[in-house]
């Protein structure tokens, strides 16, 4: 079968792997345009296998790309976590289906950065949708569906890791089933309001201490370890990397003041009880547990965060 994979590092690698052990190994790789950062990581991933790569410089819409697209008639598009929109005059080069791999249960999440959403909002289950490709973002209809179920403290990061292996082999089962069976029946996606998993826009606010401390910790970990995400303190960025939340030990407290600060971390009041900050970075100074502050004398017990961005 003549498959071309669009694809990121983030599940490339892993894919790839998984289609090459099985005996149906793309026959060209797309990664992203020259210019995106991960280019050249996926280039050599490609080259790693000894599979051709397709190059396109800005967008998919260039007209040798889309002649070249032509040229090949691929039975299968395959999509995995891809970057740039693709196109009709692309998708409808596929002769049996062009397919995406996303990591959400669709219709749920549709976007840019499913993972991170799933963790901020305290999701416990998220999975795989294999759906066709339409002019639509993440909306073609769905082939198959595979659910995966949240580690307890799950990060972005761990998330997406733990997730690469379901990515990889619901798309080699799918492989093997339409070589074998053909394109299975799909269904369209139900229409209405759903979660939407929207690109993360940089900068991120400050952490707002009068959320409750559970709040607090899924967007710590939501940020982790891809995006930073800051609180204030005498007119300092510090960022917060890992923590958990705990009962508040303070009888009159502030919301966003530091209670205690001993080798177990940092004690941060919330509106709910009390986060406990076990790493963080303060610029220039300090990147590791809280302690370590305190005993150079930039933090003290009884200061307060800002809530809010000024």
């Amino acid at each position: 079968m003549n498959i071309i994979l669009f694809c990121l590092p983030i599940f490339g690698k892993a894919v790839i792997q998984k289609l090459v052990d099985q005996g149906t190994p793309p026959a060209f790789i797309v990664g992203p345009a020259r210019e995106h950062p991960s280019f050249n990581e996926m280039l050599a991933i490609a080259h790693s296998f000894n599979l051709p790569v397709l190059i396109f410089e800005q967008n998919l819409t260039e007209k040798s790309f889309n002649e070249r697209m032509k040229e090949l008639s691929p039975d299968l598009i395959m999509v995995a976590s891809y970057s740039h929109i693709i196109p009709r005059s692309i998708f409808s080069t596929a002769k049996i289906a062009a397919v995406n791999a996303h990591p959400s249960l669709l219709p749920n999440y549709r976007g840019a950065h499913p993972c991170f959403h799933v963790v901020k909002n305290g999701e416990q289950e998220t999975g795989v949708t294999l759906h066709l490709l339409d002019d639509g973002f993440d909306t073609g209809s769905i082939i198959k569906q595979v659910k995966y179920k949240l580690k307890t403290k799950e990060t972005m990061g761990s998330l997406e890791q733990n997730i690469k292996p379901v990515v990889a082999n619901t798309i080699a089962d799918f492989v093997k089933e339409l070589e074998t069976s053909g394109l299975p029946e799909t269904k369209k996606q139900a229409v209405g309001s759903y979660l939407k998993a929207e690109r993360v826009k940089l900068p991120l606010d400050t952490i707002d201490w009068d959320q409750t401390s559970s709040q607090i910790d899924q967007l710590i970990r939501a940020t982790n370890p891809h995006f930073l995400i800051k609180t204030q303190l005498n007119n300092k960025d510090l960022y917060l990397f890992s923590g958990r939340p705990v009962k508040s030990t303070s009888n009159k407290k502030r919301v966003g003041e530091i209670e205690a600060i001993d080798e177990q971390g940092m004690r941060v009041s919330t509106s709910d009880g009390a986060y406990l900050v076990t790493s963080l970075t303060y610029p220039y100074y300090w990147h590791g547990e809280p302690l370590g502050l305190f005993e150079l004398g930039l933090i003290q017990q009884g200061e307060c965060f800002s809530c809010k961005s000024e």
